[in-house]
């Protein structure tokens, strides 16, 4: 059985649900970034993802990782607000993509109680309503359970996050070996320099890391680099004041400037 989660409220305001996950996934020991602890496949990758959305009339929501992930983070989320919050699920039964969808809410209080609670889909038939496979579909499932459309006045960004294990040591050693590589350097540093272009740096292993740049182009570009090379785009990008957030944020590229 596939599950999606999504926990918030319509009256939940986007820079508060914002404030709240970071501090539940800095008690919980999460990190947005790799860090020497976290725990990952032999790549250095991550299963865990969370997604927030948001719009003017249907309030804040974050879209939970896998178990038990989803559910730890949802009661810390609860407590860390100090209110009741609504909490969807969406199912896919079988596997393939022969099965079945089905859906819930509930109420969810800071002390952990949930109560059940009509989803609003309950004359609606699932099968039609949702298309493609398993996880397509309990995505969209989600989207209707929150009643977030992707419109202009909406919003959302989804990342990674890395569970750390108790003791980790935070300072890495990384490969003193490797090089700038001064035409990736310049790529990025060039795309910086357009009008209206952002950027993000993550960690996503001992020696790498990636560029998100934003508005340099139509699409979003993703840049890997070695961790010299993001030393010196840290540096130079101080010394030319240009927009580069040096750690990763939970409000995305372009509202991490805000």
């Amino acid at each position: 059985m596939l599950k999606k989660a999504a926990i918030g409220a319509a009256d939940l305001s986007l820079d508060r649900l914002i404030t709240a996950i970071e501090h539940v996934l800095a008690d919980a020991r999460y990190s947005l970034e790799w860090v020497p602890g976290a725990i990952t496949d032999k790549y250095f990758g991550t299963k865990l993802y969370l997604q927030w959305m948001a719009s003017p009339e249907q309030g804040s929501w974050l879209v939970l990782p896998v178990e038990p992930h989803g559910s730890r983070i949802a009661a810390a989320l609860v407590r860390e607000l100090q209110r009741p919050l609504v909490y969807h699920v969406a199912h896919w039964y079988s596997e393939g993509r022969r099965g079945e969808v089905g859906v819930a809410t509930y109420e969810m209080q800071a002390g952990g109680q949930k109560s059940p609670r009509p989803t609003g889909l309950e004359s609606r038939d699932l099968d039609e309503i949702t298309e493609g496979g398993p996880e397509d579909r309990l995505q969209q499932l989600i989207g209707l359970l929150t009643g977030i459309r992707d419109t202009p006045e909406s919003a959302q960004y989804s990342f990674p996050i890395y569970e750390v294990a108790d003791g980790a040591d935070e300072d890495g050693a990384t490969d003193s070996s490797k090089q700038v590589s001064e035409e990736r350097l310049n790529e990025i540093l060039d795309l910086l320099r357009r009008p209206a272009s952002r950027a993000m740096l993550r960690r996503e292993g001992p020696n790498s890391h990636l560029a998100v740049i934003e508005g340099a182009e139509k699409w979003g570009i993703n840049i890997y680099m070695n961790s010299q090379t993001a030393a010196a785009l840290v540096s130079d990008a101080r010394r030319e004041a240009l927009p580069l957030l040096e750690k990763p944020s939970i409000k995305g590229v372009k509202q991490g400037f805000e």
